[in-house]
């Protein structure tokens, strides 16, 4: 294994998660672009590809509700990733690969919030930004999460910069945690397989090659997760966080929440 691609060095230690979709794609013509999409309505996930027009467009994402989550990447280019998410809005975007505050000088996905069945692309006018989702005859894929109650939860909190953080009520206990402040700071992951200890703050940096550490310090709750530091928790600070439940989706389960 080369240096380049670091996943399998010896004795060295790795974690991967993994999203199943809904087998194998189809062909979904619900937007203006003709797009091929594996999805599992269920539990909120689909696997969207499609070609760049250049053009205002739509795309079909294939799931039952609107995603709240899109992550899109250009797959023949080298633009970079550019990412929808409904705490931060359409008229803006956010990139995973660095740690920069939500950017609002383009709107790549046209300032228009996703529906229930597509997602909007803007024209591709040169701007860097716009060329990451919409660029003439590239290609693309987006992966898009939508909201499953009792399961799965895209929101936001507002930090106090307190050791007793705000509690955010996902209305089951989450076992797999994604955190990014709206303004300037790093995407975070939590989760209780690689730390199952009561401070679950061992987290990794998407948009870094950083080894795991203590990062954001939090208590899992029944219903929710609670910060308990200042990591994540700045006062006033606004944070994109979704959190996947610790419970598969059952015919015999009740999944219900009640959030404001």
């Amino acid at each position: 294994v080369g240096s380049n691609f670091d996943h399998n060095n010896n004795n060295a230690t790795f974690v991967a998660w993994c999203w199943k979709a809904g087998g194998t794609a189809v062909s979904n013509s619900d937007g203006s672009i003709t797009s091929s999409v594996s999805a599992n309505a269920q539990y909120g996930f689909s696997v969207v590809t499609y070609t760049g027009t250049g053009s205002a467009a739509t795309v079909g994402h294939g799931l039952s509700s609107p995603p709240s989550l899109i992550l899109v990447k250009q797959r023949n280019g080298t633009d970079s990733w550019a990412v929808y998410s409904k705490p931060t809005g359409a008229s803006g975007y956010l990139s995973i690969e660095d740690n920069s505050a939500t950017k609002t000088n383009v709107a790549p996905f046209a300032g228009t919030d996703p529906t229930s069945s597509v997602f909007s692309v803007a024209a591709a006018s040169g701007s860097d930004a716009v060329n990451r989702v919409n660029l003439s005859s590239k290609n693309y894929v987006a992966y898009c999460f939508a909201n499953v109650p009792g399961y799965q939860r895209i929101g936001s909190y507002t930090g106090n910069g307190s050791s007793t953080g705000p509690v955010v009520v996902t209305g089951f206990k989450p076992r797999w945690i994604l955190f990014k402040s709206t303004g300037t700071g790093s995407w975070v992951i939590n989760d209780t397989q690689r730390d199952t200890d009561s401070a679950n703050a061992k987290g990794l940096k998407p948009n870094a090659s950083d080894a795991e550490t203590d990062i954001v310090t939090i208590d899992v709750l029944d219903n929710g997760f609670q910060l308990k530091g200042t990591a994540a928790n700045t006062s006033g600070q606004e944070y994109l966080y979704m959190a996947i439940g610790d419970d598969e989706i059952g015919s015999d389960e009740d999944c219900l929440v009640d959030v404001p």
